[in-house]
């Protein structure tokens, strides 16, 4: 009788800044990982990915800092893209803080008070508001990172957005325009032109926040961000981001991205 067959796991390469710190405490919890998934991390702090470069079909770093960080978090120099059957690039400039400057600056069909002149603010349909968030998402360091990764593999690259700020942004003087939209109504018609932008932006496939995170369209709950994680070398010892961030998220975040990836990968 034939020992009964068992496939191997799909393996995948998540690749980011600080914002990979939750998917990687999330992972580090065993109940956490969807079943059939295992998941390798690379990880370097704000824009240290962007001192990465393909090296016969290798990921290597280009740089001290970063050669310092394949070794930090991957605990090897070189990472052949060949072993992965898909990879998720998290944070990496790719987020809806563009969207601030861009309310700031125009009027929109669909936010309130569009029908008012204002010259200070031009008029736009939402179509170009998308098409002026899709820009920058298109340029930044997540994209560019998509495309390297792409070059050197015919598998599948999910790009997934830094995390909407935390409820306590609402407390703060930080981006004041997007404080401004949520008290006027209009988060939830931004947050609609960002998802619609971003798929279109992504240099293959697209994982949005869950929705389940989500508060009033541009936020994220406090339950998925209170006590975010630092970007540590050892996950099982977590260090906490300081008490007025609002940027980061959760390992109960982190538990819903890796569920939610999941089910994308599960998908024919």
């Amino acid at each position: 009788m034939q020992p009964a067959r068992t496939e191997r796991p799909l393996l995948g390469l998540a690749l980011g800044n600080s914002h990979l710190a939750a998917l990687r405490l999330a992972y580090a919890q065993p109940q956490n990982r969807p079943a059939g998934m295992a998941l390798d991390f690379l990880a370097s702090g704000q824009a240290g990915l962007a001192d990465i470069a393909l090296d016969q079909g290798d990921l290597v770093a280009t740089s001290p800092a970063t050669a310092a960080d394949f070794l930090r978090f991957a605990a090897r120099a070189r990472i052949p893209l060949a072993e992965y059957d898909f990879f998720v690039v998290v944070g990496l400039g790719f987020n809806i803080y563009g969207l601030e400057p861009l309310y700031r600056a125009h009027r929109c069909f669909g936010l309130n008070d569009w029908q008012h002149p204002d010259p200070k603010r031009s008029l736009v349909s939402q179509a170009v508001m998308r098409q002026m968030i899709a820009t920058p998402l298109r340029s930044c360091l997540s994209a560019r990172v998509a495309a390297l990764i792409r070059q050197g593999s015919d598998k599948p690259v999910f790009q997934q957005a830094q995390p909407r700020p935390a409820e306590t942004l609402l407390q703060q003087k930080h981006w004041p325009s997007l404080r401004r939209a949520v008290a006027r109504g209009d988060a939830q018609t931004l947050s609609a032109i960002f998802e619609f932008a971003a798929p279109s932006a992504c240099v293959h496939h697209y994982l949005p926040q869950p929705p389940e995170t989500l508060r009033k369209g541009l936020l994220t709950a406090t339950a998925f961000s209170e006590n975010a994680p630092r970007l540590t070398a050892d996950p099982a010892r977590p260090q906490r981001q300081p008490a007025d961030d609002f940027l980061h998220a959760n390992a109960a975040y982190g538990a819903q991205v890796l569920h939610q990836l999941g089910q994308a990968i599960a998908r024919p």
